[in-house]
């Protein structure tokens, strides 16, 4: 399985609130499939797309890039009636790679 560079990079980087942007917030995670994972929570914005009012987002690295890609974007969606998840899977060059998901 290939090596996620980004992954790497940032283990050997000393993430701290001084190194971070303000308002994002790193964790190192464990997956429920056992690998470990950088969690980036992004700052909470009023933002809407339609009927479907942002609730909360991150990106998500993984040290292996098995189908998962680099890293992928994960937002949370409200309507009045449910909950929605927007997954959005970037590349090395910051290319979007497959079709977005939007599910319930």
């Amino acid at each position: 399985m290939p090596q996620n560079f980004l992954f790497n990079a940032i283990a050997h980087k000393t993430v701290t609130d001084e190194t971070t942007p303000p308002g994002i917030l790193v964790s190192l995670l464990s997956h429920s499939q056992g690998s470990d994972y950088y969690f980036f929570e992004l700052p909470k914005r009023t933002f809407r797309i339609n009927i479907y009012k942002l609730e909360s987002h991150h990106i998500s690295i993984f040290p292996d890039m098995d189908g998962r890609k680099e890293y992928h974007y994960t937002a949370h969606f409200k309507n009045k009636k449910s909950k929605f998840r927007l997954h959005v899977y970037f590349n090395e060059r910051d290319g979007y790679e497959g079709t977005p998901g939007f599910s319930k």
